[in-house]
């Protein structure tokens, strides 16, 4: 997984099961996981959708203006 945030790099590793990671963003995250399905997302407290499928590789950007798009309904 790699995440860069407002334009600087914070991860570039392997994230382990479990493994939790907090990241604080001003104005724009972009993700890329190597196995979408694999990577949980919460923002502001609120749970979002899965990325993807099991093995696919997805790049995501998120920003103060669409990342409520990216949160679960209920």
């Amino acid at each position: 997984m790699s995440a860069s945030v407002d334009g600087e790099r914070q991860i570039e590793r392997l994230l382990q099961p479990g493994e939790r990671q907090t990241i604080e963003v001003r104005r724009e995250m972009v993700i890329t996981a190597g196995d979408a399905s694999a990577i949980t997302l919460t923002f502001n407290g609120a749970e979002a959708r899965p990325l993807g499928k099991a093995g696919e590789v997805v790049t995501a950007r998120f920003n103060l203006t669409n990342f409520k798009d990216y949160l679960q309904v209920r």
